[in-house]
């Protein structure tokens, strides 16, 4: 089962303002601190956690639908404007953006955690020095991975398996998406940081604008001036670069509720230490996703044939479009138990932790039901022309067997990353792949073939939950506020 947060390598969205002029009537000189229109901190730590839940997750759960259906909606194009062999290029390149997503999420969510603590604490000076850090670590993290993904780009498509053409096509997707990664990097961690100070209807907003330029830049290069998978590469700079405008030009321009301070890049070890030590598990659930993905489709391909590759992507697809919402609702439960938890309520980070697991599983077990009863309606909206056999009904209801656990698993990796509890967050999702699903996928399949590899997936799903459930409880259990973890004193 998909566990990390989805981002959308081909349709997400961008930043600017930092790299390029922006109206002087929009964005604060050089320097000079922004006021912030009215925050939403009353209401987070005040209002009824229920009427948060649906104040905050609706909006959040359709921007996570809408990424989703954009994704769908670029393998489209690809497919119907390139080509078989273009979209098995860009097949392969794909996962490959999960380099630029790692990066991200380690800025992003861990400047996320450190933002909502600050609020609820009053802390400004945190407040103020933290868009600067941000923008700071983007460039740096950009000017790293940017340059080597265009330089190997050749050989880490043909690690993934591309040859002759479609490596080539896959080159020239990754080497165009890479050239541009400064935009996915800084446009996506800056929109975490509206989403943290309680903004979410905002946030989704703007990505849901990005999301629509994409298909309109996807519409006008590939289909206007036919430059293909690299024209699908390209649409996605522009819409993350529209992305990262559209982020800034709210944050610099005095609509945040937090103060911005100075936009110049700045680095202090004061703010970068907390920033990494929550975002690593956020890069980490990047790079363990990778490393699922990798693990399932070359069990598969050993143990099975091209059919079953293409059923196990089929089902994939249809469990990771249930898993979604589950995400949206994750991120509006970040600023909730973030903003409580610097603000030293602890009695309503615990209520509200409870009442969004209750809505996430709800939601969840909606979704799966249908899936479970009526698993062929279900796999023929992917796979219209396949006789689904038996066993292949009895895989997909192991794929989707320890579903409604799942959210579990996500609130108690959010709880952690929002109170600060990065190496927590970090444990759980790496023991998630590397204690469970690594070893059961290499050892069940040798005795059950094809269907071990899904009683692997349901067994990961089970033993995650079991363990996240025992360390969630025990956190909410001990949990006390220090004030050195609930907010970071900015130099």
């Amino acid at each position: 089962m998909p566990t990390a947060t989805p981002t959308a390598p081909l349709s997400t969205a961008p930043a600017v303002g930092v790299f390029g002029a922006a109206p002087p009537s929009t964005l604060a000189p050089i320097g000079e601190p922004v006021r912030p229109r009215a925050a939403p901190r009353a209401a987070l730590l005040s209002d009824n956690p229920w009427r948060l839940l649906v104040r905050l997750a609706l909006p959040a759960v359709a921007g996570m639908m809408l990424i989703g259906l954009n994704t769908f909606i670029d393998a489209v194009f690809v497919g119907r404007l390139v080509g078989e062999t273009g979209l098995a290029g860009v097949s392969l390149a794909v996962p490959l953006t999960l380099i630029v997503s790692a990066v991200t999420m380690l800025i992003g969510t861990g400047a996320a955690s450190v933002l909502s603590r600050a609020i609820g604490a009053g802390d400004l000076e945190t407040q103020r020095g933290l868009f600067g850090h941000l923008v700071a670590l983007s460039l740096v993290a950009s000017a790293v991975v940017g340059p080597l993904g265009v330089l190997f780009a050749g050989p880490l498509v043909a690690f993934m398996g591309g040859t002759g053409e479609v490596a080539a096509e896959g080159r020239a997707f990754f080497e165009v998406y890479m050239a541009g990664s400064v935009f996915s990097v800084y446009g996506i961690a800056a929109n975490m940081l509206i989403r943290a100070e309680g903004r979410i209807k905002e946030a989704m907003l703007y990505a849901g604008a990005a999301m629509l330029a994409n298909m309109a830049f996807c519409a006008i290069l590939m289909g206007g001036f036919g430059l293909g998978v690299r024209g699908a590469a390209l649409a996605n700079v522009l819409s993350m670069a529209f992305y990262a405008v559209l982020s800034t030009r709210y944050l610099a321009g005095g609509k945040s509720s937090f103060p911005i301070g100075s936009l110049r890049p700045r680095l202090s070890r004061a703010v970068v230490g907390p920033i990494l030590t929550v975002g690593v598990s956020g890069m980490l659930a990047q790079v363990m996703q990778l490393v699922q993905q990798g693990a399932t489709f070359k069990s598969i391909a050993h143990y099975g044939g091209p059919a079953d590759v293409a059923f196990m992507g089929a089902a994939f697809r249809i469990v990771l479009l249930c898993v979604i919402p589950v995400f949206g609702i994750m991120q509006a439960m970040q600023p909730v138990l973030g903003v409580n938890y610097g603000a030293g309520e602890i009695g309503r980070v615990r209520r509200s932790y409870r009442v969004f697991l209750i809505g996430a599983a709800a939601f969840m077990t909606t979704l799966w039901l249908p899936l479970v009863l009526f698993p062929r309606a279900g796999l023929s909206l992917v796979l219209p022309e396949h006789p689904f056999s038996d066993d292949d009904v009895l895989n997909f209801r192991l794929l989707l067997g320890a579903l409604p656990l799942a959210p579990i698993y996500f609130t108690a990796v959010s709880l952690f990353q929002s109170v600060g509890a990065g190496r927590k967050a970090g444990f759980l999702i790496a023991a998630r792949q590397l204690l469970f699903f690594v070893p059961l996928v290499l050892i069940l399949p040798a005795t059950f073939g094809v269907r071990g590899i899904y009683l692997a997936a349901i067994g990961t799903d089970a033993l995650s939950a079991a363990v996240a459930a025992a360390m969630a409880w025990w956190a909410l259990r001990t949990l006390r506020v220090q004030p050195s973890e609930a907010a970071v004193a900015i130099a």
